[in-house]
């Protein structure tokens, strides 16, 4: 027969994986659920007896809840609030703020302009668009900003011109090289593209 170390003086049920590993606690015991354990807590965690929520609420954020769910949400800066109660901060404010300009996974740069009619949901917007937009006019939907050097984040003025879609997209596809029109061609790069992907 085994006891329960936390202080509840709880018998353990028997399992028979308790012949070669002796237990000390019953599940869930071994975790500081009362005043009774004497653990010390971390700054991760709310202390005993709950804490005001960092908003200004009044309300007590306690580190259990009764019917589950999420309980508190600790911020960056280690203070915690109630759920939902956490103001997002956005701008010069957020942790991630990088000056308001950044560049997106195709290597453009992207400026924060969060009152530009293309600015995305965070607010920013391609940044050689708006130099271009700046310079001269406001761009047509069928229109598009073509880097002369094919460099994407050289957007000084002399190096950007406007282009529509169509023609735009030709100029991209004969820097690639043009698009294969012969039979010969395409059946040769079918061949290359499924060896390249059975290996």
């Amino acid at each position: 027969m085994f006891i329960c170390q936390c202080g509840c003086n709880k018998e353990i049920p028997y399992s028979k994986w308790h012949e070669s590993h002796p237990p000390r606690f019953i599940k869930g015991h071994n975790t500081p659920r009362g005043p009774h354990l004497n653990i010390r807590y971390s700054s991760r965690r709310v202390p005993p007896g709950g804490i005001p929520c960092a908003c200004g609420c009044g309300a007590i954020v306690t580190e259990y809840k009764p019917g589950g769910g999420t309980r508190y949400q600790r911020a960056k800066d280690g203070k915690f609030y109630l759920p939902n109660h956490n103001p997002v901060k956005r701008g010069p404010q957020s942790h991630k703020w990088k000056g308001g300009r950044c560049k997106n996974g195709s290597g453009y740069i992207l400026i924060s302009v969060p009152d530009h009619r293309d600015a995305n949901k965070d607010g920013y917007v391609l940044e050689h668009r708006y130099i271009w937009e700046m310079a001269n006019r406001p761009l047509r939907s069928n229109e598009d900003v073509h880097h002369i050097n094919g460099i994407k984040d050289d957007n000084r003025i002399e190096n950007l011109v406007a282009l529509t879609k169509s023609k735009h997209r030709s100029l991209e596809v004969k820097k690639r090289g043009g698009i294969p029109t012969t039979k010969e061609s395409c059946r040769r790069g079918g061949k290359l593209g499924a060896k390249a992907r059975w290996g």
